[in-house]
This record gives C-alpha cells, structure tokens and sequence, in this order.
C-alpha cells in the first residue's frame, strides 16, 4: 500500500497506482503452487516459440499447436548404452548376447536403455490444431525433441535444479515485486517475489493483524518475524546455512518511550555474538543507539558506537561533487512546503521502481543476492507514507528510522530530490531504502571521514558501487562485507584500501585516515575504559 500525506500531517489518501490485480499478479499468486508453474511453448508455421525453454524442476511444459496442421511432437532418442556380456566359463570371450528389448520390455531400440540420462523419460504426441499437450518435467537434465511434420522444427528444454534455477534464472525484477504488492493489498497470504517463484514471501493473519512473516529462497527460511501487540521477533540466514546468524527483538507499548529493540549478529563459522545494536525510543523524534562489537573476533564486545538520533534519517548531498551523484546545477533555495502534487508523485513511484531494480540488478551482478532480497522485501511487502515538503537547503529526502517492521514507513521527498537528474533520484530512494533493513550512519564517520563516507559507510557504498560509474573497489568491499581484491569487486575502480579507523574512546569519537596514526594517538587508559581502535581497513587478507 502506498499512502500521501499533506504537509501537515493531514489525511492519508491511498494512491496506489495498479492496473487490475489479475494483469499484475502472476497466476501462481493464491496457492502456494511448486516452483516452476507451467510454461507455454508454441508451434507456429515457422518453428517453435520459443525452441529453447530453461525452467526448474517440478515445471509442467506445455506445447500448444497454433497451425492449422496436425503436429507430431516427438522427444528425441536418448542415448543407448550396449554392455559387453561377460560369461563366466567361455574363457573370457565378451558376446553381445542381449536381444533388443529384452531388458527393457516395450523398447524397441537398443539393448540397455539409459534411463534418466536425459533427465527423464521420453514423451510424444500428435496435436490437432488448437490441441495442447503438457509434460511434467521432473529430473534436471536436456531434453531435445523435434516436430516429425513440417516445419520439421526442433526445440530444447533444459531442466535444472530448483537451487540452479533460483541462482541463475529467476532474478527479481521491478514487475514481480509491483505483481507481489498487489496480490497482498488483494488480500492474498503468499506470494512470489521473483517471477519464477523462488523467492516467496507469505503471512498469517490473525484478524487484520499480520502474526507470522516468512521469506523463502528455493525451498530454505532466509527470514521470519513473529508478532504480538507487544513484541515481535525477527530471525535472518543470509547465507542460508541453517543458522541465523542475524536475530532481533522488538519490545513496544502504549506509550512511544516504551520502544526498545535489541539486534545481534553472529560469526556465520563459529557462532559467537559478533554484534549487538540496541535502541531505545526516547521520544517520538529521538533515540539513544548503542552499537558494540567483537572487534578482534575474541570472545567480547566493545563499544563501537554509543549516541542519540533522530528518527529520522536525512539524505543530504554534503560530499564532494567526484563522488556525489547528482550533475546537475549548483543547489537552489527550497521552496515552501507543499504536497506531492501527481505529477511529483508519479516520477516519485517510478522513479522508486527504477532505483529498486537497479539496485537488485546490482546485487545480483555483484553474487549478493541476499542484500536484492533484503531491499526487495522490504519494498514489496512494507506500507509508505509518502510525504512533500521544502526541507533544509541540501536535503533530498528523509526516512522514518525505527527498527519495528509492523511500522509504516514514513518518506519524505524535499524540493532538492527533483533538482537531481535520474539517477541522481534512483539513487536517493534507493538509499532511504536501504535503512529498512541496514543501521543508521555512524555520526563520527558520516561527520569527519569526508570523502571517504562513500567507501566506509555500507549504505553510503552500495548506493556508489551500484549507481556511480566512479564506483571503487573499496566502496563495494565495505558493501559486501569482504575485501577490496574479492573477485565480486573486479572491474571497478582501484582505490587505497586502507580507510581509515575510528577511536573508540568515549571522549575522543574522532576519525583517523590509518589505521596507525588511530593506534597511536586514540587514548587506551582507564578514562576510555581499555577502548581502541576499529580498523575499516580492507585490504586484501
């Protein structure tokens, strides 16, 4: 569901653009059917359409004859394997003692028939004009198969595992999640995320309230949520190991101070707490945030990062203009406060279509599919606010950051987001959402690194390796959570590696270029509690 608020807070008018549920929502949508719904393949006068067809396993095939000629569909043989006869007693003499068919009765041609080697069984049959006929294709493998009447065409179907299909075929696209969105405001609890199937996303419901959330990829759990009134538990495998590595707990009541959330992450390979975020709600627009974290991977945690937001997250364009996305002219005054008029909230909603796919693209390119899974759920199955409003001079827009997944979001779009060109708008929404599911910038760094703000920061570096052709493999490293010579990083950019560290002591929050001037100079006493140095270097190691 899409909304529009007035400046002022006023009226929610749902303004959800969708042509009728039944052209978006894919046929599938309603019952969980198995991955992989039937696929048409036509015969026309000129050939087949289309003659080489890839879908997953569990896949019903459909040939439908549109001449005005009786068609024989036949599979081509597979291959037939002649074994030796060896005979115990005849001094070793090999014979092809095996009559054609007697291993397998009903075959007429060869003697041991490989069954399964192409993947199944073979199939045939004799379509009068407008006849269909359907195969269920069950086992991965190739499947050639040719008409025996003119055009004497032939075709191939490639079968695959439901874990290659996912990984190699059925990326998300702007359409499939625009049909998800649909399907859910039309009441349905399941539906498919990508247009294959692979990815689903299902609810229960429990009057008008949502209990249970559950995303899937190819058959495994990548996320679920729990809801009750006054809690909801979140689980996460990323990597879909079994294990969840990322886990966190949302305590609400009546009153908005009564919000706190705790989130913890975990070394995927050992288990232990790696990470814990914990936010309390201190007023409607503020919020104390504590990050700790085994820096060393020894067995503790240490403050990382303890201070007080705001709510709300404003995407600014502070940065030099060779890492910023906009090429427009210089910025303008902001205008008064206005609301979205149509022609805004058209290029709004399009313009957060484009920036999604492109950034799942991105993703996807890059071997993350996880993070274009992360930002496509939360675009899909997540209700907006969608607000206009002049905002400070440099503001482009602002998101309502609270870590509670059952809570609108809130979206503000200022007077300097259309000021930017395309991408520049991709970018930015992109950007804002983002923060559904990654933490709010790190004040130290988004204040004093600088430049460098786009290669540390994770969301400021999956917006630039995914909208900038500046992108540097230091921006993708601190995106994907690896090392700036990662084959996933190749082709972008070379950059210094070594980016810098933050002081970890309380009274000293302060950004150093190295590593080296950071140990030398952040204090280590008893004032900084035994604090440190974190290192964002990410070189290769």
């Amino acid at each position: 569901e899409v909304y529009v608020m007035n400046a002022d807070g006023s009226g929610q008018t749902d303004i959800t653009n969708r042509h009728a549920s039944s052209d978006l929502a894919p046929y599938w949508i309603g019952s969980l059917a198995p991955i992989g719904p039937s696929r048409t393949i036509t015969l026309t006068e000129t050939g087949l359409t289309p003659d080489a067809l890839t879908v997953p396993a569990g896949t019903q095939v459909i040939w439908y004859n549109a001449t005005g000629q009786t068609q024989i569909l036949q599979s081509d043989s597979p291959p037939v394997i002649y074994l030796p006869l060896i005979m115990r007693n005849a001094g070793g003499m090999a014979v092809s003692a095996v009559t054609p068919g007697a291993i397998n009765p009903g075959r007429t041609s060869g003697a041991l028939w490989a069954r399964g080697l192409n993947g199944g069984d073979s199939f045939s049959a004799t379509l009068e004009p407008g006849e269909s006929f359907a195969h269920l294709f069950v086992l991965a493998g190739n499947y050639h198969y040719h008409l025996e009447t003119p055009p004497y065409s032939a075709g191939l179907v490639t079968v695959l595992s439901k874990k290659d299909y996912c990984n190699s075929q059925d990326a998300i696209t702007a359409d499939s999640l625009e049909a998800a969105r649909a399907a859910l405001e039309a009441g349905a609890t399941t539906v498919s995320l990508s247009p294959g199937g692979c990815v689903l996303y299902s609810r229960t419901m429990s009057g008008t309230m949502v209990t249970h959330e559950e995303l899937t990829l190819s058959d495994w759990t990548m996320e679920t949520w729990d809801h009750t009134t006054t809690q909801s538990l979140g689980l996460r495998d990323a990597d879909l190991d079994s294990f969840f590595e990322w886990r966190s707990t949302v305590d609400r009541g009546p009153l908005v101070t009564d919000g706190h959330v705790v989130t913890t992450m975990y070394f995927t390979d050992t288990q232990w707490l790696a990470r814990r975020e914990t936010y309390d709600r201190w007023s409607e627009e503020t919020m104390h945030v504590l990050w700790e974290e085994d820096i060393e991977k020894e067995g503790w945690l240490t403050t990382v990062a303890d201070f007080e937001a705001s709510t709300t997250d404003i995407y600014s364009r502070t940065f030099t203009p060779t890492l910023t996305l906009a090429q427009g002219e210089p910025l303008g005054q902001a205008s008064p406060a206005y609301a979205c008029p149509s022609d805004k909230l058209k290029l709004i909603m399009e313009r957060m279509a484009e920036g999604v796919q492109q950034g799942v693209d991105c993703m996807y390119r890059h071997l993350r599919p996880d993070l274009a899974l992360k930002v496509a759920h939360s675009y899909a199955t997540r209700k907006f606010l969608i607000n206009c409003d002049s905002c400070k001079p440099n503001e482009a827009a602002r998101i309502g950051w609270w870590p509670d997944p059952t809570m609108p979001v809130s979206l503000t779009i200022c007077d300097e987001f259309f000021q930017g060109d395309a991408n520049y708008q991709r970018s930015t929404l992109f950007h804002e959402l983002e923060h559904l599911t990654e933490p709010l910038h790190d004040p130290t760094i988004e204040e004093q690194a600088g430049d460098r703000t786009w290669e540390v920061d994770p969301v400021y570096a999956c917006e630039l390796m995914c909208f900038n052709p500046k992108a540097t493999k230091c921006a993708c490293a601190s995106c994907l959570k690896t090392t700036a010579c990662s084959y996933r990083c190749s082709g972008l950019k070379e950059c210094n590696p070594e980016l810098g560290a933050k002081c970890l002591c309380p009274w000293r929050k302060k950004w150093y270029d190295t590593f080296g001037k950071c140990a030398t100079e952040c204090p280590s006493g008893l004032l900084c509690f035994g604090s440190r140095c974190k290192n964002y270097d990410v070189s290769c190691r």
